[in-house]
């Protein structure tokens, strides 16, 4: 049975991967890269599945076992390899398979859709379709969330406890949460429409996405970490808000509403009518206030813990930099 058949439920996917590729050829046979390491459990058996970036299959014994039982080959040209074997043997599989490997660090390339977890040790960053992390000083970069599909767009809650982010596991983006020590990722949007995670809410109870789904131009909704139904963020009016972020001082609603912030956030140097400012709701005082009227491109508003407000801008030099309000 093919991995993508199985039921998101039996998947433990999460710190399953590290990030490495294969070496020099030896012999004319190519040094094999563990690419890929699943955990599928059953109430009876457990499962390893590793996939290897190489058509040939190495043999493995474990204390003369027989693990091998299947192989087949995947549309990208993955192998796959399923061990069926006691709990207690698995990680001695992985270490086994890992030695196999000759595996060597790659210096990866086009990373996408960076964050910085909040006590600002952790880079969270979209690779090859996976998520990974990396030390703020540099290293090597270990995957976190691995499983089929395209998975982008990481977000750390303000607590540190959970990792939200977006998938196309079910054929359109949705958001999922995953605990960050580890454990079962939940989908909380089930929408045909794309839902992309954007931000949280300060007291990481609420996830803040972007989507389509109440017209063809995005806007902001919220989704309880405890699953639920997802709430517009302004029923009526700012109908068409992105880039929000709440500010965990004030509770005001930092945001952009233009169609330059929507349709081409990073085209360079814009200046017109549909430029992006900073604006700000407060829900308490129902108080609305343009925080910035530069004629160019302020845009992706954020707040610290201490309620300092910062933003990209390009007023400066016409270069896109952090601004502190």
């Amino acid at each position: 049975m093919h991995p993508s058949t199985w039921s998101s439920s039996h998947w433990f996917i999460y710190k399953s991967k590290t990030l490495v590729c294969g070496g020099k050829k030896s012999a004319g046979r190519p040094v094999l890269c563990l690419s890929r390491v699943f955990y599928f459990e059953t109430s009876t058996k457990c499962f390893l599945l590793c996939l290897f970036n190489s058509r040939e299959i190495v043999s493995l014994g474990l204390s003369g076992r027989r693990v091998i039982f299947g192989k087949s080959v995947f549309p990208d040209s993955f192998c796959m390899i399923a061990l069926l074997m006691n709990k207690r043997l698995i990680l001695t599989a992985i270490v086994m398979m890992v030695a196999t490997t000759a595996a060597v660090a790659e210096n990866i390339r086009f990373a996408s859709h960076p964050s910085l977890s909040p006590d600002g040790k952790q880079i969270y960053f979209s690779y090859d379709g996976d998520i990974y992390t990396v030390p703020v000083g540099g290293g090597q970069a270990t995957a976190v969330i691995t499983m089929p599909g395209v998975q982008d767009s990481p977000l750390v809650s303000p607590d540190g406890k959970w990792l939200a982010f977006s998938s196309d596991i079910q054929g359109n983006n949705d958001v999922y949460v995953v605990p960050v020590g580890g454990g079962q990722a939940v989908q909380l949007t089930f929408h045909e429409a794309p839902d992309v995670p954007v931000n949280w809410s300060a007291k990481s109870d609420f996830v803040y996405f972007e989507s389509t789904r109440a017209s063809a131009r995005k806007t902001t909704f919220k989704v309880a970490v405890a699953g639920g139904t997802p709430q517009l963020m302004f029923d009526g009016f700012f109908n068409t808000i992105v880039n929000m972020a709440e500010n965990p001082k004030t509770g005001e609603f930092l945001f952009n509403e233009s169609m330059e912030s929507i349709s081409f956030p990073t085209r360079k140097r814009y200046v017109g009518d549909h430029n992006p400012n900073i604006k700000s709701w407060n829900p308490k005082s129902r108080t609305y206030t343009e925080l910035t009227d530069y004629i160019g491109k302020d845009q992706w508003p954020m707040a610290d813990k201490d309620g300092n407000v910062y933003y990209v801008s390009d007023e400066l030099n016409k270069e896109s930099n952090i601004v502190k309000y």
